[in-house]
């Protein structure tokens, strides 16, 4: 008797362990576009420190990504395209939670506007993956300035009040 109701919680211990059922979960188009955003941050960051951690400096990083980047932008569309392009990308990036892109001033030869500055929170507690907030951030400069003289622009990016980041793009 002893061995049979063994037996049977062994097999009925067996059915819990190997009878796992994972299910997949269920996720609203915001909560996958927010994970993909922070994924690509994480990415981003972890480039750099891989590149770090091989003797280069976030700065040739940044240089060698917006040399990579600048050849998938069409440069016949000029400034508009670029313009487009950025306002493009920042939207993309921007969470669901977050207050939407302001433009703050746009003539034919320039705009001005203003993303909240998502990746901040990221360096709260010191660098992230051995990269620093300011090696981010220029990172983020450079690459974007590289790819604006690809396309006959002039990029610039400052922080300003709240975690916002100014964006001016200039046309040549």
């Amino acid at each position: 008797m002893k061995k049979l109701l063994f037996t049977l919680s062994f097999l009925l211990c067996l059915t819990f362990v190997f009878g796992q059922n994972f299910t997949v979960p269920e996720r609203t188009i915001e909560q996958k576009h927010n994970r993909v955003v922070w994924q690509t941050y994480g990415i981003i960051i972890s480039e750099m420190s891989y590149a770090k951690s091989l003797g280069k400096t976030a700065e040739e990083v940044s240089i060698y990504t917006g040399n990579l980047f600048k050849t998938g932008w069409n440069q016949e569309g000029g400034f508009e395209s670029f313009v487009k392009g950025v306002l493009f990308n920042f939207e993309s990036f921007r969470l669901a939670s977050e207050p939407a892109i302001e433009i703050l001033q746009q003539s034919e030869n320039q705009i001005i506007f203003k993303v909240k500055n998502t990746s901040k929170s990221l360096f709260e507690k010191g660098d992230y993956y051995e990269v620093s907030y300011e090696e981010f951030n220029n990172w983020l400069l450079k690459v974007y300035q590289i790819i604006a003289e690809h396309m006959g622009a002039i990029y610039e990016q400052k922080e300003i009040e709240d975690d916002w980041i100014e964006i001016t793009i200039t046309k040549k």
